[in-house]
């Protein structure tokens, strides 16, 4: 699954996206990585990535770009 964060929070900030399922997804941990490239996301969805994933690795070209790979939490 690919969704532009920005994007994202500006449609929910407008009423116009519902993030309810997609933060269940999250919370339930049904993707085994989340990638970051930005970190612009609706307080909804920055919650429940904080509450069940933790960073994994760092991918990083200097000058570039950057991307944190995250995984879900133990326990």
């Amino acid at each position: 699954m690919w969704a532009h964060p920005l994007i994202l929070a500006y449609l929910e900030e407008q009423g116009l996206f519902d993030p309810g399922p997609l933060a269940g997804m999250i919370r339930r941990r049904e993707f085994g990585a989340i990638v970051l490239s930005y970190g612009v996301f609706s307080p909804t969805l920055r919650a429940a990535i904080g509450e069940e994933y933790r960073p994994d690795r760092v991918i990083e070209i200097p000058g570039r770009f950057k991307y944190i790979v995250l995984r879900p939490a133990s326990g």
